[in-house]
């Protein structure tokens, strides 16, 4: 088993149905991997949907029952704050949302299923 972390983009991807949606869909709905998903990627894409006029309530659904949510506590929001802080000294553009994601796949010795091009310097990474 494969545990993998679901950016945002690889979401918006997956329920769209592009190309790159059709390659993270062979990671998603492999039944052998496990996937997680920050509540902060949860709140990116309520923000995608709602600014695209779309509504969240069923793909929200889909990705609760195939991923785990994954929650901050104290000790791990200290360390993020740290990892954020020392990959803006690198990367100005990096957000706040991408080192959560990072941090995760890192705790977790999990892949990134993708299609943002900030993750290009880290082997977690697996573009779609």
């Amino acid at each position: 088993m494969t545990t993998y972390v679901v950016d945002a983009s690889a979401w918006v991807e997956y329920f769209s149905g592009s190309e790159s949606g059709k390659k993270a869909a062979n990671i998603i709905d492999d039944e052998k991997n496990k996937l997680l998903t920050t509540v902060i990627t949860l709140a990116e894409l309520s923000s995608f949907f709602k600014r695209n006029n779309r509504d969240f309530e069923k793909e929200h659904n889909n990705i609760r029952k195939n991923s785990k949510i994954i929650l901050l506590n104290e000790d791990d929001a200290k360390e993020l704050g740290k990892l954020h802080a020392e990959i803006k000294i690198k990367n100005k553009k990096f957000s706040f949302a991408d080192s959560f994601v990072l941090f995760i796949a890192k705790k977790h010795n999990a892949k990134i299923i993708t299609k943002d091009f900030d993750f290009k310097e880290y082997k977690e990474a697996v573009f779609i």
